[in-house]
């Protein structure tokens, strides 16, 4: 999800707003993570990458999260 996104998610569900995140903030950070649609293998394997790294790191406020 980009932030553009984000935000017009929590304009159109505000009372769902503080359940809104980009991935990158279950880690503590605050990025996009690049969509590989249109480039090459090696770019979809460094996206998924991103993606599993954020999990692990962010594995502990998921669950917190999911628990509220």
């Amino acid at each position: 999800m980009e932030r553009n996104q984000k935000e017009a998610l929590k304009t159109a569900f505000p009372n769902e707003a503080s359940k809104i995140f980009l991935l990158s903030e279950m880690a503590g950070e605050s990025f996009e993570i690049g969509d590989p649609i249109g480039g090459t293998m090696a770019d979809f394997n460094a996206t998924g990458s991103e993606i599993e790294n954020i999990l692990q790191g962010g594995f502990p406020k998921i669950d917190q999260l999911s628990a509220d």
